[in-house]
């Protein structure tokens, strides 16, 4: 990783998903190795989650604007008494994200995002009922109107966010190829991410560029079976 960034500031550009390039490379492969890494950045996002949620109800004054905006990790600092009020909100969705009979690092990468989806049923957040619904949702997140192929053996079951891959930015595509889970993660394409896999056992990962989005195809088959179906309508 480059040597000017510290770990603090490449754990808040990989979160929210302005990380890219060789560091996103790097790092990726660092939280395949190290595991107090991959804690650390857990306990960032339920961090951050339940500082929103605290945050919610109140009504309050936007601060002025400011050239210099204070580390995520002060912030998570200054709020460490309001953190403890809310154990009990973060265990509870800690145990919904992972798991008794599963550790975070199993979900870790986009193999991990594949396993988790697969391990809490392959349901998706937003069901995909139509074209049109499917090119608004994609056109409205990256300004790219996309359409998929029809094709018999595969069906688009509908919309998830990943919440280890990319950060939040990363929107993922649940696909069912001859009844066979497929992910799909899509991301701007000026982030210029490069997803790998961490622990891949059988599956594998494909990669294209479409318009305002990349896409990776997370899939237990050797060849990609859903980037192709993808295009840009000309109207």
């Amino acid at each position: 990783m480059s040597p000017e960034r510290n770990i603090q500031e490449l754990l808040d550009a990989y979160i929210e998903g302005t990380l890219g390039g060789t560091d996103l490379e790097r790092f990726d492969r660092a939280l395949g190795e190290d595991g107090s890494l991959r804690d650390e950045l857990r306990l960032q996002e339920r961090i951050d989650t339940s500082l929103g949620r605290i945050a919610a109800p109140l009504s309050v004054a936007a601060p002025a604007a400011s050239a210099h905006r204070p580390s995520r990790w002060k912030v998570a600092a200054a709020a460490v008494l309001l953190l403890g009020l809310s154990v009990a909100v973060v265990v509870s969705n800690w145990n919904v994200v992972f798991p008794a009979h599963h550790t975070p690092d199993e979900y870790a990468g986009a193999d991990g995002e594949y396993r988790r989806q697969v391990d809490q049923g392959f349901v998706p957040r937003e069901v995909c009922t139509s074209d049109e619904q499917f090119r608004a949702y994609v056109e409205e997140r990256f300004g790219t109107p996309m359409l998929a192929l029809a094709s018999e053996e595969v069906e688009l079951l509908g919309w998830d966010y990943s919440t280890g891959v990319r950060g939040y930015k990363t929107v993922v595509l649940l696909v069912r190829v001859d009844e066979v889970p497929v992910l799909v993660l899509m991301d701007p394409a000026d982030r210029n991410v490069h997803l790998t896999l961490i622990r891949p056992g059988n599956l594998s990962i494909f990669r294209r560029d479409l318009g305002d989005v990349t896409l990776h195809e997370v899939t237990p088959g050797d060849a990609p079976a859903v980037l192709d179906l993808f295009y840009v309508p000309q109207d």
